[in-house]
């Protein structure tokens, strides 16, 4: 409260704490008076006590909701978030009814794909991946089969109110005859699809894990269909990065497809067979095992660097059984075009104010798409130490077949600003490396000095 911390949300710390506080002569009950002012002001100033819900109504809610308008944003959210992990061989886009597709997982038909933070949303809305699938196929090139169920063990979610029917298994005389169905199906078929990822509720607040692979009963489903030896697609439903190292190995594609909203079964559908070419980039590094974790594009130098030029041999920053970098890292995202960045130029060398970027992107392929462009900068020494790298800037642009042409960005002294050791927000002059790339691993790089 004397830190003007004026409203408490949820703990219940002012509710049950500021009046004995008061009472004992511990807490000045003017700075509560000065709090509640504040807070009126602020009501006042957002219009609250004119129209306390800001227009809100319920009769303007049935009006709003599932209009076509907002049901084309929400696929259009769910089209550009989505990200292409995987692509080997150029398996996807599929062809329409030319290959036989069996679709398997949990969230194969399932509606729950609008996550947990969409606590009013109605699942009865969300078109499966099912349903949207069967839209781009005939019924004699298509079959769905569950295969599996979502988790081994769903006792967690009693703390979040379950009942007794949501927390018990499928009795494994069914869960038997699912993964012969499965596998039954999965031998007529040339390609399988693998709706899995995480339960809605293992997801969002409160839904911290220290396993962040995909459940042991889809792992054990999946080990059970690759045998079958057939050209294998992964769709992910996840709230968060998971480690797929294995399924990396195992798949021939992989759509990391999140929770992604009413529309998402729709998007999903449309992305496998070529409607949309997928342009999300990653906003998290995937790592490639958990104990890797906290994993970030941005970290700090260590005193001995893997693969500097100074420090060689055992005694250098580094595990023993898996590598320093993540399976996806950030910015990352794969789509049917062929793009590749060349001729990265800077107008100077010794930069005082500005520095001016230039770069050559070619899209090779005969698809048009969206791609990423991104710059990213390293302040090779500073009086604090500094990240390795931080994106600085970046351009989305439509390519179209076979096209060519210059991505240009302007970086500022402004930019590159930090707070220093003596806690000024401003940059020191010295030694920098740019790159431009891709993603924050693959990138073309030059160098520049400021003055």
């Amino acid at each position: 409260m004397k830190a003007t911390n004026d409203i408490d949300m949820k703990t219940g710390c002012y509710a049950k704490q500021l009046e004995p506080l008061v009472q004992e002569g511990k807490l000045d009950p003017g700075l509560i008076d000065e709090a509640v002012w504040r807070v009126l002001k602020l009501k006042n100033k957002l219009g609250l006590f004119e129209d306390p819900y800001r227009g809100a109504s319920s009769e303007r809610e049935r009006k709003a909701l599932l209009t076509e308008e907002n049901r084309d944003l929400a696929y259009q959210v769910a089209a550009q978030s989505m990200v292409l992990l995987e692509n080997k061989n150029n398996t996807l886009p599929l062809a329409k009814n030319e290959q036989k597709i069996l679709l398997v997982g949990p969230y194969g038909d399932n509606q729950n794909l609008i996550g947990l933070w969409a606590i009013h949303g109605n699942t009865s809305d969300v078109i499966t991946i099912k349903e949207a699938i069967s839209q781009h196929v005939s019924a004699s090139k298509f079959s769905y089969s569950a295969g599996c169920e979502m988790l081994s063990d769903y006792h967690f979610l009693g703390e979040f109110g379950g009942s007794k029917e949501q927390l018990e298994r499928m009795p494994l005389a069914e869960r038997k005859q699912a993964l012969a169905e499965a596998l039954e199906q999965g031998k007529q078929a040339d390609v399988i699809i693998y709706a899995m990822g995480e339960h809605t509720m293992q997801s969002g607040e409160a839904g911290s894990r220290t396993d962040i692979t995909l459940p042991d009963v889809q792992k054990e489903f999946i080990q059970e269909m690759l045998a079958l030896g057939k050209t294998n697609i992964l769709v992910t439903i996840s709230g968060r990065p998971l480690v797929l190292t294995e399924e990396a190995k195992q798949m021939d594609a992989i759509l990391q497809a999140w929770f992604p909203g009413t529309e998402g079964g729709r998007v999903i559908a449309d992305i496998l067979f070529g409607e949309i070419n997928p342009s999300g980039r990653l906003s998290m590094s995937f790592p490639y095992t958990a104990g890797q974790l906290p994993i970030y594009y941005n970290g700090f130098q260590t005193g001995r660097p893997l693969n500097s030029e100074t420090h060689k041999g055992r005694f250098v920053s580094k595990y023993l059984d898996s590598p320093n970098a993540p399976l996806y890292p950030f910015g990352y995202g794969l789509s049917y075009s062929d793009v590749e960045l060349s001729s990265l130029t800077l107008d100077t060398e010794e930069m005082v104010d500005q520095l001016h970027i230039g770069v050559q992107i070619k899209n090779n392929s005969s698809r048009g798409g969206f791609e990423t462009v991104q710059l990213y900068v390293q302040d090779i020494v500073g009086s604090v130490v500094r990240p390795t790298r931080e994106l600085k800037k970046f351009k989305k642009v439509y390519l179209k077949a076979q096209e060519n042409t210059a991505i240009h960005f302007t970086l500022t002294r402004e930019d590159l600003f930090y707070y220093t050791k003596k806690m000024d927000f401003t940059v020191e002059p010295g030694d920098f490396n740019l790159f431009v790339g891709l993603n924050s691993r693959d990138t073309l790089s030059a160098s520049f000095t400021l003055k």
